[in-house]
């Protein structure tokens, strides 16, 4: 069935969407709850208790720990982000000999609402997926996720696509000035991998110099 009304890429949403607008609109707003700092709230990493802690404002920060190779003691710091591949905030963890790269909001899902329940999404309320604070997260199944992507304009490929601060002028300058992975990743803000499959012409390959 579908309802006389348009979504931000202009095709028409079904009952279900226009019932889950509706239930989304109902949900904290992500910049009037987000809490300030003195009220953040800190919880550890699952499966790195003791080396990381994430908060319900979508930061991470390294706890102050020992060196496995010398008596030097590192100090308690915050983690950056950067932007993935996939147009999603990461964060890479190391400890113990392992590195590994993470969604920054599932790990602030699974730490303050619980491991993913089997079938479920996580899914960011506003459709913006730089913003991984608490209140703008919720597990959900992969049908409300898909609508909040048509109601959001999200759905896209490519350029309009993307998130925030990733844009076809980028890529263009990436390829016209020949940067290495490397100066890509600094001037940008992109992950290793995203900046090598750009400079290798792996995707965005419609984007010409």
């Amino acid at each position: 069935e579908k309802i006389n009304m348009r979504s931000k890429n202009h095709k028409a949403i079904t009952a279900f969407e226009s019932a889950h607008l509706a239930r989304v609109k109902e949900l904290p707003c992500s910049v009037c709850e987000q809490p300030g700092p003195s009220d953040e709230r800190w919880l550890p990493v699952v499966e790195w208790e003791g080396l990381y802690e994430v908060s319900d404002m979508g930061r991470v920060r390294s706890l102050a720990r020992k060196s496995s190779f010398s008596t030097r003691i590192y100090p308690r710091a915050q983690v950056a982000p950067i932007l993935g591949s996939r147009g999603y905030m990461v964060v890479n963890l190391s400890g113990k000999g392992v590195r590994r790269q993470f969604f920054l909001h599932k790990l602030v899902l699974t730490a303050f609402n619980g491991a993913r329940p089997f079938g479920m999404q996580a899914c960011h309320n506003d459709g913006n997926r730089a913003n991984c604070a608490l209140v703008n997260l919720r597990w959900d199944t992969p049908k409300a996720n898909h609508a909040d992507k048509r109601l959001h304009g999200t759905q896209q490929t490519g350029a309009r696509g993307t998130r925030a601060k990733f844009t076809e002028d980028a890529i263009k300058a990436i390829r016209q000035e020949r940067l290495t992975p490397r100066q890509a990743m600094n001037r940008f803000g992109l992950s290793r991998t995203h900046a090598k499959r750009i400079v290798a012409g792996k995707c965005w390959e419609d984007v010409h110099a």
